[in-house]
């Protein structure tokens, strides 16, 4: 997870400082998950899992138009062949 979250993180700021403080917070997520308990590390999880969600719902409906169109190209050049 490491890598995509690195490679996102230079696709989006371009910036070394960033990338540092990326991987030091990774690091520091590595020890206290040895050292929390389970199930705080299971709630973490979740809160991390609906911020992502949240995004990606966000995107679908800002982008839903522009989905709609390119789904109905496809649609519509599947069905002339």
């Amino acid at each position: 997870w490491n890598f995509y979250g690195k490679t996102a993180l230079s696709y989006l700021t371009k910036s070394k400082t960033a990338l540092l403080l990326y991987n030091a917070v990774f690091v520091m997520i590595i020890v206290f998950g040895a050292i929390w308990n389970i199930e705080m590390l299971w709630e973490i999880s979740d809160i991390f899992n609906f911020l992502m969600l949240s995004v990606n719902i966000y995107g679908l409906v800002y982008f839903s138009n522009l989905i709609k169109v390119g789904s109905d190209t496809i649609i519509d050049k599947r069905s002339r062949k």
